[in-house]
């Protein structure tokens, strides 16, 4: 009978695909100072006046707070679109949470910890409202019109009828369902016979955009033309052309929340309670204790949500931790590895800016909140000149000569539709516009040059621009690529044989671009493609993992990506990461719950697993931040059965006293290295019958059998040695032995040795 073998394996980590199993492993931090975004949804639970808790869903996410909504925490699950809307449940399962998502309907029974898929028999998916009648039956409108029906005993939906024009909103009132539809029309239908009445017909051109049924009166608001109110045949037309997208009724008084004129109220008279500059109100939703607490809580388009505690006299931001705003840009200054300065543009909300590394962030209060920023440069020269320049879409451009702390709007330019920017080695800023193109300017002058020649006139707006040297490319919407040698002066088209004709939505070039003349574009709808030659040839690099997610918003190259041959994408489906220039890709979204991926940016002090950090910017998600690993430096010494991990001293393999050991004829270091691996969060495993040693770390494995000189690394063949094939694992006393460096190194360390005190140094991360 063969003896099995207790390992105690070499090795510390990997330096290959970092994180290429799906991302189950990988923790990215979603920023909660950057708070805000839009708010599909607001209720209040049963008990609200007890135990304050309010729920809202999002774009990305379902959000609870159990303080009044003063802070905020994502619920456990991850939706696949996001909620469209939020039901606390009365009738169908008193106090349940019931979801309607892009992808169905989803139900909690205990305030968000554990939900249930609830979708079997579902016609349709895409759901946009949910309503329920005194009977605890459940209703569901989908995108297309569809109503859906289901009681808390059966296991199925049943389809009730699709309406046409399409509904857009239900309620439920006495057994009846009241559907709102395009063109202002109603119906009132019965869930039984299937039966439909038309209540009102083509009252207005807008969509309603809710119904409620109160005292045998129905209140019908629109997206664009108002309210009616009344019933069948006598409806009443008030607040003409005003944009409504959510009201209300509480003792007898009508809330209404408009899109542009803030909260309303009827109490005899229409008049306006509460204006709040810049915010479009989305939802809202009233206390049941509302004659007591006076509670009103308002959903916005992209500023999170605000509470009133005065029946809407005054509203203060309750947003903290509700990280829903979509991001659009982050800048970086170029001493950032010393003062750790971050700038964060985001859509609707304004600016951001971090100056411990990304770790927390602030509101730039000088720059207005509603702006939404296109992009952020800082000059080369940052310290000397303390310059900000932040794009704004339909804003202007502005700048900061104080690092950030005030702005002024520079008039220099006939539009105000800022795209991207770029700052050029010889001090030439370079604008790219959404409408005219791109201007150029010397930094020391005050007046920009319109620089369009050889752009063609319908790829005038300009999405990225990246660039090296005198060499400058910029992407458009309209699919075209172009390239200047003379500093944005002039352009050529290229890339029109190897690139379909879809919007370039980024570019990015090797650090050594004048020497290796790489450079990688994402687009929208073909994928991510490579040129070595400076753009005179592209390959697509969008392998079978990547080919479905074809939309690419951001795409880079690591700072070291000579070395590294590291490549980062951000699409509508996640993070991807290749280690080999694009031949093959690994998803990394891991724990980041919102999919949609706009822009993907490297710190400066990115080295692959050693420091600095990834940024990822995302729709509707906040910023997510991927930090690399801390710092392992484990130390030990030949004929010594002890190490050290980060200063701590420990028996290398308890009880038994076996030590790492020079092989002479070698001139190799083996080790027993369970201890090692364990350290540093791999695992190892034997195989008895073939005497075969597996590693595991992350997303690399490592094989070797006993006396053999060659091991697979992710399953491709190499010599341990190759400049010496002795070489090879070996078994000492019932231990096996390693090779320290092999192993080391594939696992992404760095081994070094101090001859004079003969210690092994095992670094990893940082």
């Amino acid at each position: 009978m063969k003896k099995l073998l207790i390992l105690f394996l070499s090795i510390v980590l990997v330096l290959t695909p970092l994180y290429a199993r799906a991302g189950e492993d990988i923790n990215w931090d979603n920023v909660k100072d950057i708070n805000g975004g839009t708010i599909n949804s607001i209720a209040l639970s049963q008990n609200f006046s007890a135990d304050k808790t309010v729920y809202a869903s999002t774009d990305t996410a379902v959000f609870v707070s159990s303080d009044t909504g003063k802070t905020w925490d994502k619920v456990p699950f991850s939706f696949t679109e996001g909620a469209n809307i939020v039901l606390i449940s009365k009738t169908f399962q008193e106090n349940a949470i019931v979801l309607g998502t892009k992808n169905g309907v989803y139900i909690s029974e205990n305030k968000g910890k554990y939900w249930q898929v609830f979708n079997r028999g579902m016609k349709e998916s895409y759901i946009i409202d949910l309503a329920e009648d005194s009977e605890g039956n459940l209703f569901a409108l989908s995108f297309n019109g569809t109503i859906m029906q289901r009681n808390e005993d059966s296991d199925y939906w049943k389809t009730v009828m699709q309406i046409y024009p399409a509904a857009t909103t239900i309620t439920a009132s006495q057994n009846y369902i009241y559907a709102g539809c395009e063109e202002g029309t109603i119906y009132k239908i019965n869930p039984l016979s299937k039966e439909k009445e038309e209540i009102a017909k083509n009252l207005t051109e807008s969509p309603i955009s809710k119904l409620l049924v109160h005292n045998g009166t129905i209140y019908a608001s629109t997206f664009y033309d108002g309210m009616f109110i009344g019933n069948k045949g006598d409806f009443a037309h008030e607040l003409s052309d005003i944009k409504i997208n959510d009201f209300a009724i509480e003792n007898g008084k009508i809330f209404v929340a408009t899109i542009d004129k803030g909260l309303m109220v009827k109490n005899g008279e229409w008049k306006t309670i509460s204006k709040l500059d810049d915010v479009a109100v989305k939802c809202m939703t009233i206390s049941n204790n509302f004659a007591t607490d006076n509670t009103i809580f308002i959903g916005t388009i992209g500023k999170g949500i605000f509470r009133s505690n005065d029946a809407g006299a005054t509203f203060t931001k309750s947003s903290y931790g509700i990280t829903a705003t979509s991001i659009v840009t982050v800048g970086f200054s170029s001493t950032y590895s010393t003062d750790g300065t971050v700038f964060v543009g985001t859509k609707n909300n304004g600016l951001y800016e971090s100056t411990d590394f990304g770790k927390t962030f602030s509101y730039v209060p000088s720059f207005t909140s509603h702006y939404s920023i296109t992009s952020i440069c800082t000059t080369n020269n940052f310290t000397e000149t303390q310059t900000v320049y932040v794009g704004t879409e339909g804003d202007g451009l502005f700048l900061s000569g104080d690092n950030g702390k005030t702005f002024q709007k520079l008039n220099v330019l006939p539009t105000q539709y800022i795209s991207a920017l770029f700052y050029t080695d010889n001090r030439t800023f370079i604008v790219g516009t959404g409408n005219n193109g791109i201007f150029t300017a010397k930094i020391q002058d005050s007046f920009f040059t319109q620089s369009n020649n050889g752009i063609l006139p319908f790829d005038m707006n300009i999405i990225s621009i990246a660039g090296s040297g005198d060499t400058i490319f910029i992407g458009t919407n309209g699919g075209g690529l172009y390239k200047s040698t003379n500093y944005g002066e002039s352009w050529g088209k290229i890339g029109d044989r190897d690139i379909p004709p879809y919007s370039i939505s980024d570019i990015s070039l090797s650090n050594n671009y004048a020497s290796d003349h790489t450079l990688v574009v994402g687009t929208t709808g073909s994928g991510i493609f490579i040129s070595k030659n400076g753009g005179l040839n592209f390959a697509n690099i969008s392998d079978a993992l990547l080919k479905n997610y074809m939309w690419v918003d951001g795409v880079q190259l690591s700072p070291n990506f000579p070395a590294d041959h590291i490549v980062f994408a951000g699409s509508w489906d996640g993070v991807y990461l290749s280690t080999n220039s694009g031949n093959n890709w690994s998803n990394i979204t891991g724990n980041k719950d919102n999919r949609y991926v706009y822009k993907v940016y490297f710190t400066p002090d990115f080295q692959y697993k050693k420091s600095g950090a990834l940024y990822v910017a995302t729709e509707s998600g906040g910023l997510y931040i991927l930090n690399q690993k801390e710092k392992t430096i484990i130390e030990l010494w030949p004929d010594n059965s002890y190490m050290t991990v980060n200063g701590v001293n420990q028996e290398i393999d308890p009880g038994r006293g076996t030590k790492p050991v020079i092989i002479p004829a070698w001139g190799r270091t083996v080790v027993p290295i369970r201890a090692i691996v364990e350290a540093l969060g791999g695992t190892i495993s034997w195989e008895d019958e073939t005497r075969k040693v597996t590693i595991n770390f992350e997303t690399t494995t490592i094989e070797l059998w006993i006396d053999n000189p060659k091991a697979k690394v992710n399953g491709t063949e190499i010599w341990i040695d190759a400049d010496n094939h002795n070489v090879k694992p070996i078994i000492v006393n019932d231990r096996t032995m390693l090779p320290l460096r092999f192993v080391a190194e594939n696992l992404g360390c760095d081994v070094g040795w101090d001859p004079d005190t003969r210690t092994i140094t095992i670094t990893y991360g940082g």
